[in-house]
């Protein structure tokens, strides 16, 4: 065997070596995901508007250079009685609600420093500014069999938004 036959085999055993374990890492923890994100879903009350497997970041976490991954928590936004809640797989994120009256929501679109994902941001709630993302599983595709995105979740949210302020009017 030649020394550069020897040298490529080298070279594409250690590129497995590596590239195993991180798929690996990635569909365990895409597949737990999925598991926690139906246990959630499960325990939703029976008449929402809508729901979505999303992913979020705190403020904090959204804004810092240097990160491990993207997001903090992954889970279920959903819409319910007018208002929006996010069930998460983490304490802090167990669950938040906010008041489609009281929040200001932007489009935020691809963030750089959070990878090529798309992003909206909910700010003014009690327990401070949030980001999310639709959960498209182990990669940034959009591999979602019902074919939602992050922008079409936000502009449900912005007709369900519009749709208070509209109800609203006229009322003391």
């Amino acid at each position: 065997m030649s020394i550069t036959v020897a040298l490529i085999l080298g070279m594409l055993g250690m590129i497995v070596l590596i590239l195993v374990p991180i798929f690996l890492v990635a569909i365990l923890t895409s597949q737990s995901r999925k598991r926690k994100r139906k246990n959630i879903i499960n325990k939703l009350p029976s008449n929402v508007e809508f729901y979505a497997p999303m992913r979020i970041n705190s403020e904090r976490k959204n804004n810092a250079f240097f990160k491990f991954t993207s997001f903090e928590c992954s889970g279920i936004l959903y819409a319910h009685e007018g208002k929006l809640f996010f069930r998460g797989t983490k304490k802090q994120f167990e669950l938040l609600e906010f008041n489609l009256d009281k929040v200001s929501i932007y489009w935020i679109g691809v963030q750089a420093q959070n990878g090529a994902l798309q992003w909206f941001s909910i700010k003014g709630s009690d327990k401070g500014n949030f980001y999310f993302n639709l959960d498209t599983g182990m990669t940034i595709f959009n591999f979602s069999k019902s074919g939602e995105t992050t922008k079409g979740i936000y502009e449900k949210i912005m007709n369900m938004k519009l749709k208070e302020n509209i109800d609203d009017i006229g009322k003391v």
